[in-house]
């Protein structure tokens, strides 16, 4: 909000500030190099893969993909059952996450159960509330999420012992809150 009004892009405000940070903090120029060096690398990957999914949204978005994918679902799917699909999707969004990973559960799974539901007047927002009220309890315990792995190093427990005992909670708890948040009116049935 400080810069919103500003004429100036915000990307100029943090390549700007980047570059004070980097002269107050290593003013040798070696330093530098080394910290970019450094860091640069992770930074690298994270860009590509926005772009990379930008890229792969664009694509399937446009080419008629989600739209296939989703009625050819519907297809083979009971009438009854495709208006109400991403619910049942979310009582399972704890161990298809785990499955699939964030990227493909929220980049490739959520479009295509929208394209299933839209037709029946279900909003792309409530898919999407569904997916992240429920589905995010399971990030913690995914054993292809990175940030998972430093907390088991910190805590020294293995990723088999850390989904025995997490799973039986979260899953639950994720059941929970999407009937929960179904009661209250925050996803609709």
């Amino acid at each position: 909000m400080l810069f919103r009004d500003l004429p100036v892009p915000l990307y100029s405000i943090f390549m700007v500030a980047f570059a004070i940070g980097l002269i107050v903090n290593f003013p040798n120029a070696k330093q530098q190099n080394k910290k970019i060096k450094e860091y640069g690398t992770n930074a690298m990957v994270m860009t590509m893969t926005l772009f990379s999914v930008g890229i792969f949204m664009g694509v399937i978005k446009d080419s008629g993909m989600v739209e296939a994918m989703a009625n050819a679902i519907v297809a083979v799917l009971p009438s009854a059952i495709a208006p109400h699909m991403h619910w049942f999707m979310c009582l399972f969004s704890v161990p298809l996450l785990m499955i699939l990973g964030t990227d493909a559960f929220y980049y490739a799974l959520l479009p295509i159960i929208i394209g299933v539901v839209e037709p029946f007047g279900v909003a792309q927002e409530t898919v999407a509330a569904a997916f992240l009220l429920t589905a995010t309890m399971g990030t913690p315990v995914s054993p292809s999420v990175a940030a998972t792995y430093v907390g088991l190093g910190l805590a020294d427990v293995s990723i088999g012992e850390h989904i025995k005992y997490s799973l039986r909670l979260v899953w639950p708890a994720s059941i929970a809150v999407l009937i929960m948040a179904t009661v209250i009116g925050v996803i609709k049935f």
